[in-house]
Formats: C-alpha cells, structure tokens, sequence
C-alpha cells in the first residue's frame, strides 16, 4: 500500500435479482447483487459481484460447473433466508491466467515524474532512478513503455530520452499521461496473463492506493492502456499486493498469493475467502495462499524467483547495533553541518548500549530520538549562495507580487525555455527538502526498531507465512526486513524482499545506509547462490512506500 488507507464501516444491501437463472434438476439459481459493499465510488464494476443461491449445494456445485467457476463447499452458506449461497463472480477475461513470476521478462511499463524526466533532478532513488540502473544492467533488449504526465509537453521527451538513456539496446517508448500527477508504481497497475498462448494485460478498473480521489486522478492514466492486448478489470487492485506462483508440487498450476488492501474499497463485507476467491477467479490461479492483515502489500513481504519453487519471505531485523550506527551516520549525512546536537551524542549512546542494555542507555536514547523528532522537521534545507541569488533575481524579475505564479506549471514551463539550468537547482532544492522531511522520521522509526526487546506482531506473521509455504512445497529463503511499526505513521519500512529479479540478476533495493546495507547484500548473495545481487539506489521510491518491484508493471513471456 503506497498511502495510508482511511476506513469506514460499509453498509451492505443485498438486491435481490428479479431474474433467475435456469440450472440443472434440482432447482433454479437465483442471482443475488451485492451493491453498497464497496467504500470507494467506482471501486467495481456494477453487478460484477453476486451471490449465487439454489435449494441446495448439488444443484450450486452443478451451476458452477456449467460456468467453468471453481466451486469451494466451505464457501457455501445462508444468505438472508437462502440456504445455500456461493459467492459468484465471472472474470474479466474469460480464459485469462495471470503468468507465473518465473515466467521470463520481456518488458515493462512504468511511470516517471516529468521533473526529473525533462529537468534534470539530481537521482534520489525515485522510479526514474531505478528504471535507469535496471536498464543499464540488463543486456538483452526489453520492450518498456514508460508513462510519463505531459507537464513540458512531449516536444522535450526526445531530448530526454536520450539524454537519460543513451546508446540503450532496449525499445522504449513513452507513452502520454493525462493524469494530474505521476503514478510510478508499475506494479500496481499492471499484471500479465495468458489466453490461449497469447499474452493479455490487465489493469485494475481504479487505483485507490488509499485515498477515494486517486480513482479519478489516475483514471486517464489507465484509460491510455486500452489497445492491443490491454483489458480493464471489472475490479480494482493493486498488483503490488498479489504475487503469482507457480505451484511447486504441480507445475501446470498456480498460486495466488493476496492481500487484504482492496478489500477495503469494494470487498470489506466479505469473508477473507470470498473475497481471496473473487481474486483467483479473476487472474485464474488454481488456488491461492492468504496474506492478509500483515502489513504492506504482499511484495514487501514474499516474492517468487525466476527458480520455481524458490520464495523469498521478509525476515524483521532486530537488535543490530551496527544498523543503528548507520542510520545515525545516514542522519548526519543527510544534514551535515545542520544537525543538532543531540545527533552527535548518539554514537556514544549506542556504545553503552553495545555494553550492555542498561535502563539508563535505554532511556538516554530514548529522549534523544523524541527531541530529534522535534527538531528535524524545523531544519531549513541548505540551499548554495550562488543558487539562493539566481532564484532570487528571477523571482524579483518576473513574480514580483507572488513567487508562486512561478512555480505554477505555467511558470515552470517558461523557466524551462528561458533557463533550464535554474529550473533545475530549484527543483533540486525542493527534492532535497521533500527528501529531508520524510526521510528523517522514518530513520527515526527504524533506529527506534532496533532498541533492546523491541518485537512486533508482525515478527510472528511472517514466521508463520513461512512455515505456510514451506506446507505448500517452497523452498523458503529468508531476507533481511527493516521495519518500524510506529503506529502513528503507516510506513512499511525496507524490504529487501521487494526486489526485481531478472534472469540471474537479482536489483534490490538499497535506501543509503552504508556499511549495514553492504552487510544485507552479501547476506542475500550468500543465501541466493548463482545469482548476482546488483543494489539499487532506491531512498525516495522506499521513502513513498515502494521499492523496485513496485516500480516495474512486468510483461513476461506467455
């Protein structure tokens, strides 16, 4: 889930259809819409989801024989005064199998933002950032489409494309967004099927990803994959949050494995596995293995390489001292000269602690990280001398009665013809203070994450998601997870898990934390043989709740 999800109670009405539907002897099935489940306006297609009612289980079971829908007696119950219900829903796509995640990667579509694409910004580990690294690794040519909002217009993207891609082996193509902003996570927005052979794209009906206004604001963004083998889902999702497998016991099969971050916009009123149910039928897995109410979405949390039968689970890092000395030297980079003092003390706090978790250690660091959250957040970003006065005269030049008109994307537009190289330095201290204030608290959260006896319920979830697919048959490799769980801000935190796995190359994620990082790679090289860990330069994309996984809509081999 890339914002926080705001819920409220959703009131069900069950319609009863005036029509039924004619069925083997035994009885007629009766339709049943459920209208009102959904929270978010738009979140499914109307009707799209029923209940199927008969006299009895036989003639139900037979009906969803006849549709080709897999019927799930324990599914089966009463519904007002029908005996025997089954949740019913027919996929968008009839025929449609989601592709396997060791499927081989022919491709995909991304978003990224127009500043960074047309000005120039210095790389922070946002989706452009890591669309480049990729590319820059992989050798055999990829089909990518990249999406990009038409705030310069599309007269510069040549330029662009060029200058940030050059002498590339790969096909891209730039595709326009009429979006209001960027949405660079790929991921959700895209998953790849197979019909008879033939490789079919299916993109959700909205994207939420938390907030009620997101379904129009990227609207006109899906409504650009329209052509060739793209669908539109009856549904909305976020494919960040279902992850498909190849069934390690049964290699003509498929797992699904989801999540419970939709339920909230259209299927809150179903039971987990009605609702896990509407989700394989719609991606046409075999079965599916529930991930819900651990945490972020799935990716964050399990992933599937290119090895069938190999998945990687999150493992929660707890008690490293060394971490909690790289988020420090992480802080003190990050402000310099600016920090306060309060930072300085650190080091020599996590050396008592380091001796032995004393309660008076344990407390003097406490209060150093409440009075850093006090302070971080007033630091003023460093801006160069050279950089303040050019902003300045322009400013004075040609907003004199309000700086804002230009910083409008009229203005920006007229400062990137006149003075691109200005345009840039002030976008780029923007970046840099946007960065500052997210990326403060969420060092905060993680060095708070590693005081003595700190634990999680979400430690325990993930052990048990391990054993869970070590039942179904995988082989389970454990990697390292940096998570805060401070429930007054919803952060997933690093997964090392939310990788992107291509051939025998393994892009993970690295958010600039030094000599622990380089500790958490060699441990995955030791654990992941045969393949190569490439880390990414990803801060921003972890920073807004992604990763690299997040930011790839992957098309793969059918």
């Amino acid at each position: 889930m890339k914002h926080s999800i705001r819920c409220g109670a959703a009131a069900v009405v069950f319609a009863v259809s005036l029509s039924a539907v004619p069925n083997q002897p035994g009885g007629e099935v009766e339709l049943l819409p459920i209208e009102g489940v959904r929270e978010f306006p738009e979140a499914t297609e109307p009707g799209a989801i029923r209940y199927a009612c008969a006299p009895n289980t036989a003639a139900l079971e037979s009906f969803f024989g006849e549709k080709g829908l897999p019927f799930v007696a324990k599914l089966v119950r009463r519904v007002q005064d029908r005996k025997a219900c089954h949740i019913f829903y027919e996929p968008t796509v009839p025929g449609f199998r989601a592709l396997p995640d060791d499927r081989p990667i022919e491709g995909f579509v991304s978003g990224i933002n127009p500043d960074d694409f047309v000005a120039d910004l210095e790389p922070v580990g946002d989706s452009l950032s890591v669309v480049q690294a990729v590319l820059a690794r992989v050798e055999r040519p990829l089909d990518v489409m990249l999406s990009v909002v038409e705030e310069y217009g599309d007269a510069e993207w040549p330029a662009a494309l060029e200058r940030h891609f050059p002498n590339t082996p790969h096909h891209i193509r730039l595709l326009h967004s009429s979006a209001s902003e960027t949405h660079p996570w790929g991921q959700d927005f895209l998953k790849a099927g197979a019909v008879g052979g033939q490789l079919r794209l299916l993109s959700p009906r909205r994207l939420f990803e938390g907030r009620e206004t997101d379904g129009e604001r990227f609207a006109p963004m899906l409504d650009a994959f329209r052509d060739g083998p793209y669908a539109r889902s009856k549904l909305s999702w976020e494919g960040g949050d279902l992850q498909v497998a190849r069934d390690p016991r049964d290699p003509n099969k498929t797992i699904l494995c989801y999540g419970s971050t939709v339920r909230r916009y259209w299927g809150g009123e179903l039971r987990p596995a009605e609702f896990g149910w509407v989700m394989q039928v719609e991606l046409g897995t075999d079965s599916v293995i529930d991930v819900s109410n651990i945490g972020p979405h799935t990716d964050y949390l399990v992933g599937f390489l290119p090895e069938p039968g190999v998945a990687v689970v999150s493992e929660p890092v707890r008690d490293d001292m060394q971490l909690m000395r790289s988020i420090v030297a992480a802080l003190q980079q990050l402000y310099g000269d600016r920090a306060p003092r309060e930072l300085s003390t650190l080091p020599g706090v996590i050396t008592r602690l380091e001796t032995g978790a004393s309660e008076d250690a344990v407390r003097d660091i406490r209060r150093s990280v409440d009075i850093l959250r006090v302070q971080l957040p007033t630091i003023l970003p460093y801006v160069d001398p050279d950089t303040d006065r050019l902003v300045l005269d322009y400013l004075r030049a040609n907003c004199p009665e309000d700086i804002q008109q230009c910083f409008t994307l009229a203005g920006r537009r007229k400062l990137l013809a006149e003075n691109r190289d200005l345009l840039r330095r002030a976008l780029d201290v923007k970046a840099r203070y946007e960065q500052e204030q997210t990326v403060h608290w969420q060092l905060l959260d993680l060095l708070e994450a590693q005081f003595p006896g700190v634990r999680s319920p979400i430690d325990d979830q993930l052990n048990r998601l391990a054993q869970t697919l070590k039942a179904r048959g995988f082989r389970v490799v454990r990697l390292p997870y940096l998570y805060g769980d401070r429930k007054t801000r919803q952060w997933p935190g690093v997964s090392y898990v939310n990788m992107l796995a291509v051939d025998k190359q393994l892009f993970v994620p690295a958010f600039g934390l030094g000599k622990s990082e380089e500790g958490y790679f060699k441990q995955i090289a030791k654990k992941l043989p045969g393949y190569e860990v490439v880390p990414v330069a990803a801060r921003m994309g972890i920073a807004s709740n992604g990763g690299v996984h997040c930011v790839f809509g992957l098309l793969r081999q059918p």
